[in-house]
């Protein structure tokens, strides 16, 4: 299972860095770029596709990590005020999680 906790630790190391890809010019490889520089180089161009998909998740994973910890924090709270405490899914931690109280 993968682990939000990291991936948020990941994204919150970047700051407010925004991404944009730059075609090559004045001797630079194409790449995605941050105002601190090169973040990623290209030896091929890459298709549209990719760029929009890897500029796009610079934004998109921090926005999707706080809709998955609002999601996970809505669940437990209908579970223990619905009394429900023992979910079946695969995350067994939430089990543990829902033998407690909220926070």
């Amino acid at each position: 299972m993968r682990d939000f906790e990291q991936d948020r630790k990941i994204c919150e190391a970047l700051g407010d860095r925004k991404w944009t890809f730059e075609k090559e010019q004045d001797g630079f490889a194409s790449g995605i770029w941050s105002q601190y520089g090169c973040v990623a180089e290209f030896v091929d161009e890459p298709d549209k596709v990719n760029i929009d998909f890897i500029v796009g998740a610079r934004d998109g994973w921090p926005a999707a990590l706080d809709e998955v910890k609002r999601l996970s924090e809505n669940i437990h709270a209908y579970a223990y005020e619905s009394g429900r405490v023992s979910l079946k899914c695969q995350d067994q931690s939430i089990d543990k999680e829902l033998k407690t109280e909220p926070a």
